[in-house]
């Protein structure tokens, strides 16, 4: 493969990253406008589904968004067009960096739920 076609590859993995993370805002909006409008109203066994169904789809997504990120600096580095004094480009710690945030964005939006369901 020349390393032409590589960085192609790359950055097609790097755009369905950015496509996953897209859905992955979708997917936290629509639990988050769901925690606010009818949070309150919802008996255990709903939040429990609705909790089970955010944490698994937005969990899958997010995987998918590093992996494909992951794969995509890959390419890069082997492709050897990694810019040195580039900041973002073909750094591996990037990944986790974005991997990490989106955990965390996971975790936040359950608390919202738990603060929801909690105010008086």
């Amino acid at each position: 493969m020349s390393p032409y076609e590589m960085m192609d590859l790359g950055q097609s993995n790097h755009s369905n990253a950015t496509a996953l993370i897209a859905v992955f805002l979708s997917l936290s909006f629509a639990y988050l406008a769901a925690a606010y409008f009818v949070g309150s109203k919802l008996t255990g066994a709903q939040v429990f589904v609705l909790n089970t169904l955010y944490v698994l789809f937005a969990g899958i997504t997010a995987y998918s968004a590093i992996a494909f990120s992951n794969g995509g600096v890959k390419l890069i580095i082997r492709a050897g067009i990694a810019d040195p004094n580039s900041f973002f480009m073909g750094k591996p710690w990037m990944v986790k960096f974005v991997g990490i945030c989106l955990l965390v964005a996971i975790v936040m939006c359950l608390k919202f739920m738990w603060d929801v369901r909690r105010a008086k």
